[in-house]
């Protein structure tokens, strides 16, 4: 119960426009948080099929570009790497509700301008 408000609580100070000080707190402590999560059955399947390194997910999530909220409780951790002249946007999404958190599912695309409004 405590880990689940602690969650909502950091999300809504970063979303919500807060001061620096308290922005650079919460993503401190978010970073605490969710430096512990699992890889689902699903996760494996598609990071190996799509050529993700596994330490490459614990990257991105520890230290993410930007973060969205996908649905309830879903957070989707973006990070943009160059790769072969071109840079890519990983994206990694994590059922935040779970205890520990619980990566559902991870990608990378060329396609970054789709997803510039949501920085």
């Amino acid at each position: 119960m405590f880990r689940d408000g602690l969650y909502k609580r950091v999300f809504i100070q970063f979303t919500r426009g807060t001061s620096p000080s308290k922005i650079s707190f919460s993503l401190s402590l978010l970073k605490l948080i969710i430096m512990t999560f699992v890889l689902s059955v699903h996760a494996k399947e598609q990071i190996a099929r799509r050529g993700i390194n596994p330490e490459t997910i614990t990257e991105i999530v520890s230290k993410p570009d930007f973060v969205t909220e996908q649905d309830k409780g879903i957070m989707v951790f973006n990070k943009y790497f160059p790769d072969q002249h071109k840079n890519f946007l990983y994206r990694v999404f994590v059922n935040m509700e779970k205890i520990p958190p619980l990566v559902i599912t991870a990608y990378k695309t060329s396609k970054t301008d789709k997803y510039e409004d949501k920085i």
